[in-house]
C-alpha cells in the first residue's frame, strides 16, 4: 500500500520538526558536567537525571508529530529506565542509581541524533524512493540475465529493500524505512557501476530512449506550463536529442547517461508546473550527477587529462551544491548540480569510451 501523502501536506505538518529539534540538539551536544564515568554523587546523579528528564519532554511531542511507532516505543522505554533510576536514587542506592541515570541520558541522546536525521530528511523521503524504484527499473531493464550471480543478487536484495521501506513507510516506521532506502541506495549503485563497464546492450538503450521520448511527448500535451517548467522541458528535449545522436554512433554509455538526465529535467518540469522549486527537487538534481558518476566511475583514471579535470570540477561543483542545499539556498544548488552533470556528460562525450559488446548469452 503506497501512502497517499502529498510533498506540500509533509511540508505543512512536518516543517517545523527540525526546529523543534535545534534546542534538543545543543542539548545532545553538551557533555555531562563534571561527572565520572560511574558516578555515586547525589548531587551529580541528580542533575543527570533533570537532563534526561528535559531531553525526554523535548522528544516527546516529536515523536508524536512524526508518528513513529518505534520511536514511541523506545521512548517509553527509556522513561522506564528513568523511573527506575529514580527509584534507586530515592533508595540512596547511588551506584546503580549513578550508573542507570548516565545510561539513560547517552541512550536519549542517540534517540536525539537519530529523530533530527528523520526530521531533516522527511521532506525529501518520497522522492528519494521515486528516483529509487525508477533506477531500479532501468537497472533490471539494463542487466540481463547472463550477468554476474553476484550482480544479479544485489539488484534483487535491493529491489527486496525497496519494498521492504515502502512498506515500512506506510506503517509509519520512519527509522526502518530509511535504513532500507540507504541499504537499496547502496546496492543499486554497484549495480550501477557495472552497467557502467560491461552491463549495456543496444536493445536496453533503446528502451530507455523510447519511455524517455514518450515522458517527454506526454510533457509537451500539458497545457500552461509555468516558465521555469518550459525552460526545464526544453532542456530535457535539448538532452534526448544528444542522447539518440549518441546511441546511433554507437555510444551506449553516453547515450544512456544523456537520456537519464532528459528524465531528471522532465521530473523537474513536471514538479515546477504545479508549484515553485523545492529542495527535493534540488535533491534529486544532486542524486542523479551522483548517479552518472556511479555509472561512469572509470572516467576519474582517464589517460586524458581534461577528461580528470572534468571530472575533478564536477565533484567539486556537488560539494558545493549540497553546501546550497544545505544552507537553503535552492537556485544555486540546482543550477551548481545540473552544472556538474552537464561536466560528467561532456566528460563521456570527450572520453569516447563505448562498452565492449555484451555476449549474446547475456541478452
Amino acid at each position: 500500500m503506497k501512502p497517499n501523502i502529498k510533498h506540500k501536506d509533509w511540508r505543512t505538518r512536518f516543517g517545523g520538526i527540525a526546529l523543534a529539534l535545534t534546542a534538543t540538539a545543543i542539548a545532545v551536544g553538551t557533555p555531562i558536567r563534571n561527572v565520572q564515568a560511574q558516578p555515586t554523587d547525589p548531587g551529580q546523579i541528580s542533575e543527570i537525571l533533570e537532563q534526561a528528564r528535559r531531553l525526554h519532554d523535548e522528544l516527546l511531542p516529536v515523536a508524536q508529530r512524526l508518528g513513529d511507532a518505534a520511536l514511541m516505543t523506545r521512548l517509553r522505554s527509556l522513561h522506564t529506565q528513568w523511573l527506575e533510576a529514580r527509584g534507586h536514587m530515592q533508595g540512596r542506592r547511588y551506584r546503580q542509581a549513578g550508573l542507570l541515570a548516565r545510561r539513560n541520558l547517552e541512550q536519549l541522546r542517540q534517540l536525539a541524533a537519530t529523530m533530527r536525521k528523520i526530521a531533516q530528511r522527511l521532506p525529501y523521503y518520497s522522492r528519494l524512493a521515486e528516483r529509487n524504484r525508477e533506477l531500479l527499473q532501468v537497472l533490471r531493464r539494463s542487466v540481463g540475465p547472463g550477468a554476474p550471480p553476484e550482480i544479479l543478487r544485489q539488484l534483487t536484495l535491493a529491489s527486496d529493500a525497496v519494498e521492504r521501506a515502502q512498506q515500512a513507510y506506510a506503517r509509519r516506521n520512519m527509522m526502518q524505512a530509511f535504513r532500507l532506502m540507504e541499504q537499496s541506495e547502496t546496492l543499486l549503485r554497484q549495480v550501477l557501476r557495472f552497467v557502467g563497464r560491461s552491463g549495456l546492450t543496444a536493445e536496453s538503450v533503446q528502451r530507455e530512449l523510447e519511455e524517455t521520448g514518450r515522458r517527454i511527448e506526454r510533457l509537451v500535451a500539458m497545457p500552461d506550463l509555468t516558465p521555469q517548467a518550459s525552460e526545464a522541458l526544453e532542456r530535457a528535449r535539448t538532452m534526448q536529442s544528444e542522447a539518440e545522436s549518441l546511441f546511433a554512433a554507437g555510444e551506449l554509455r553516453a547515450a544512456l547517461s544523456h537520456t537519464l538526465t532528459a528524465r531528471t529535467a522532465l521530473r523537474l518540469a513536471l514538479r515546477l508546473s504545479t508549484g515553485a522549486l523545492t529542495p527535493e527537487d534540488v535533491s534529486a538534481a544532486i542524486g542523479h550527477a551522483q548517479e552518472l558518476q556511479e555509472m561512469n566511475a572509470q572516467l576519474a583514471s582517464s589517460k586524458i587529462d581534461a577528461v580528470r579535470t572534468m571530472w575533478q570540477q564536477a565533484q567539486r561543483q556537488l560539494d558545493q551544491a549540497r553546501t546550497h542545499l544545505e544552507e537553503g539556498r535552492l537556485r544555486p544548488a540546482l543550477e551548481t548540480a545540473q552544472n556538474a552533470a552537464k561536466l560528467i556528460l561532456t566528460a563521456i562525450r570527450r572520453a569516447g569510451v563505448t562498452p565492449p559488446p555484451t555476449p549474446p548469452n547475456s541478452t
